[in-house]
């Protein structure tokens, strides 16, 4: 399995704005020089993430972005499912249907180990808050 960079720079993100003082808010464009992604791929992220209801975006010439949620309430795990949907390292954990060695009456062994390791790989992404990363800058 690997964070794709739209993951990585949701985090990015999800960081800076999680450091933001409270009832501050922040534009795009800061937020794309800041984090050094492309301007459309920042809004595009933004948009993934507003719908996710991880931020709020205010409208107008003031208008900006800030989280929506308490840095202590979303994890690493929370980001990348918002933007990669469910979190497996193999297809046959997502949907059976694409392993062609899964009968109907039981898994390979394979699968099973699988099962086990991408739960860990789940349950700690749900570990790490952005929280615990602000406490550790």
């Amino acid at each position: 399995m690997k964070i794709t960079r739209e993951s990585d720079y949701a985090i990015r993100i999800i960081l800076m704005l999680s450091s933001l003082a409270e009832g501050d808010i922040v534009g795009a464009a800061k937020i794309s020089e800041t984090q050094c992604i492309p301007k459309q791929f920042t809004l595009k992220i933004l948009r993934e993430l507003v719908g996710a209801g991880y931020v709020k975006s205010f409208k107008g010439v003031c208008g900006g972005y800030a989280m929506n949620v308490l840095p202590k309430d979303v994890s690493l795990k929370d980001v990348i499912t918002a933007i990669e949907g469910e979190i497996a390292i193999n297809d046959c954990l997502v949907c059976e249907k694409d392993c062609n060695r899964v009968k109907n009456v039981s898994y390979c062994p394979v699968h099973n180990k699988l099962v086990s390791l991408n739960k860990t790989i789940k349950d700690e992404l749900s570990k790490i808050t952005f929280q615990s990363l602000l406490d550790e800058v």
